[in-house]
This record gives structure tokens, sequence and C-alpha cells, in this order.
């Protein structure tokens, strides 16, 4: 909680979402409970799933980046230190 309070100071905002990387960008399926985010995630053929229930989305310079959480993810083994470019 604390974490998700102190990332508007840093130019960044938690996200309910699930997100994968794909060609060395990130993408970010956004809804509300049980719209399927994280299927769309599982279903993306040659993506890499990175987040399937939260992302960290930063503004660096003039550019947005998407960081894999290191909070609670449904899948224990989807917490990597991963940091990139919004597509």
């Amino acid at each position: 909680m604390i974490y998700a309070m102190m990332l508007p100071w840093d130019y960044g905002i938690v996200l309910h979402a699930s997100c994968v990387l794909y060609k060395k960008q990130g993408y970010i399926f956004v809804g509300p409970p049980r719209a399927g985010k994280s299927t769309i995630a599982n279903l993306s053929t040659n993506a890499v799933t990175i987040g399937d229930d939260t992302a960290i989305i930063r503004k660096h310079g003039t550019s947005f980046f998407l960081h894999a959480s290191p909070f609670y993810e449904k899948n224990p083994i989807l917490k990597q230190n991963i940091s990139v470019p919004v597509a």
C-alpha cells in the first residue's frame, strides 16, 4: 500500500492488470475482475507473461516502462525483476 502511494511522486502507478513481454516491449491488459486479463496473457503466443495480477508503470524521461510487480501475483514464478518499454 505504501509503495502504491509513493509511486505518483516518482511518475508511477500500480494497475490491476496482466502483462506480457513481446519483442522487447511490454503489453498491458486491463479490465474489471474476471474480464479475462490473465487468459489473454496466457493465450499470447510467443510472448512471456511477466505479470498476471499487477503491473507497475513508470515514466523515465519521455518514455513509459512496464515493471513486473514484486508483490502479489497469482503465479509465484512471475516474481521477476523485469523492466521493459511499454508498446
